[in-house]
C-alpha cells in the first residue's frame, strides 16, 4: 500500500511539471468549489426551516474534540454503529451542515440564534436512544477549509450552552500527549499542502515558527491547550457533565476505555460496535524528539499538571503517559 502511494505521488509530481495538466487540475478545483457554493445557495435558508417543539429526549452528548486526538476513530468506526446511540456527526446533513458553520465560524454580526437552535433542535429523535453530536470544529483555532475565521472556542462553547439551554448536556474529550498531537497536525498540513504544491517548512522549523508567534496570533499550540478548553465548559454546563478520555489508554486496553465511554455516555457497552473499530489517520512520518520534545512538554507543563490533579486523572499518570 505505501509503495502504492509512493508511485502515485511520483506520477502526480510528474505530471505536474506539465503546465496545461496543471491548470486542468486547478479548473477542476474551481469548479468544485462553485458547485458546492451553488448548492449552498439552493439550500432551504435557515428561515425556511418549519420551527419544532423540544422533545423530551434522553441525555444529549456533545463530542467537541480535540482534533488529531483519536475523534475520527470514533466519528467513523464507533458511535455510528452503537444501537443505544443516534449518531449525528460529519458527514452532516445539508441544513445541520450550514448550522454548525455559522455557530463555529461567524462572528456575533452575523450570528442568529434562533435559526441555528431550531436546526440543531430538529436533529434530536425522541427514540430512546442517546443523541450524541460529534464535531472536532468545536474546538478549533484554525481557519475552515474555505477560510472562515473560527468565531473562538469560548463563544462557541456559550453559543452551545444557549442551543441545548434546559437540556441535560454532557460533554465529552478525548485528549492525547501534545508532542504527538503536534507531530499529527503537521503531517495533516504538509500531506494537505503537497496538493496545492506548496512547500511546508521542516517539522523543527515548524514548531518553532508557532513556538515564536504564539504570543502574537493564534496557533495551533493553543489548539491543545487541553485545561482551558474543559474548565470552559465546566463553567458552562458543570463539572459532573464532563468527560476526559486519553488516546493512550484507547492503544493500551481497547475493551476499557470504550466501556469507559460508555458508561459516561449512559449507553451500554456493545461488543458489537467494538468490532468495527480500526484505525484510521494514521500518522507517518518521524516524531519530535529530544531538545524539541522538551520544548512542547515545558510548553504544556502547567496546563497538563492543572488537567490531571483537577479532574482527577491520576497525578502518577502524567509522568507514566508521558505528558511531562
Amino acid at each position: 500500500m505505501v509503495t502504492l502511494k509512493k508511485k502515485l505521488w511520483k506520477v502526480i509530481n510528474f505530471l505536474s511539471r506539465f503546465s496545461w495538466i496543471e491548470r486542468l487540475w486547478q479548473n477542476y478545483k474551481v469548479r468544485r468549489k462553485r458547485d458546492y457554493y451553488l448548492a449552498l445557495t439552493k439550500a432551504t435558508p435557515l428561515n425556511n426551516v418549519p420551527l419544532v417543539q423540544v422533545l423530551n429526549c434522553k441525555d444529549i452528548v456533545i463530542h467537541v474534540g480535540f482534533g488529531h486526538c483519536g475523534t475520527t476513530v470514533l466519528e467513523d468506526t464507533y458511535f455510528p454503529f452503537h444501537p443505544d446511540i443516534c449518531y449525528w456527526g460529519k458527514p452532516f446533513p445539508e441544513q445541520l451542515d450550514i448550522a454548525y458553520n455559522i455557530l463555529s465560524y461567524h462572528d456575533d454580526c452575523n450570528f442568529n440564534l434562533g435559526e441555528v437552535k431550531n436546526v440543531f433542535l430538529r436533529m434530536l429523535k425522541d427514540t430512546g436512544k442517546v443523541n450524541l453530536l460529534s464535531a472536532e470544529g468545536f474546538t478549533l483555532t484554525t481557519v475552515s477549509y474555505f477560510g472562515g475565521i473560527h468565531a473562538g472556542r469560548r463563544r462557541v462553547a456559550e453559543r452551545l450552552r444557549q442551543i441545548f439551554s434546559g437540556m441535560d448536556v454532557k460533554i465529552m474529550f478525548t485528549i492525547r500527549r501534545q508532542v504527538d498531537a503536534l507531530r499529527a497536525a503537521y503531517f495533516h498540513y504538509a500531506n494537505k499542502f503537497k496538493w496545492y504544491h506548496m512547500k511546508t517548512p521542516v517539522m523543527e522549523r515548524w514548531l518553532l515558527n508557532q513556538l515564536e508567534w504564539h504570543q502574537r496570533v493564534i496557533t495551533d499550540l493553543h489548539m491543545f491547550q487541553f485545561y482551558s478548553v474543559i474548565k470552559t465548559y465546566e463553567e458552562l454546563f458543570g463539572k459532573g457533565k464532563i468527560g476526559i478520555f486519553l488516546l493512550e489508554d484507547l492503544k493500551r486496553d481497547p475493551k476499557m476505555y470504550f466501556h469507559n465511554i460508555c458508561r459516561f455516555i449512559g449507553v451500554p457497552y456493545s461488543e458489537q460496535a467494538l468490532s468495527n473499530v480500526r484505525q484510521v489517520n494514521v500518522t507517518q512520518g518521524r516524531k519530535f524528539t529530544g531538545f524539541y520534545e522538551t520544548l512542547i512538554k515545558q510548553f504544556y507543563l502547567d496546563e497538563n499538571k492543572k488537567l490531571f490533579s483537577y479532574y482527577d486523572l491520576g497525578a502518577d499518570r502524567l509522568k507514566a503517559l508521558n505528558y511531562i
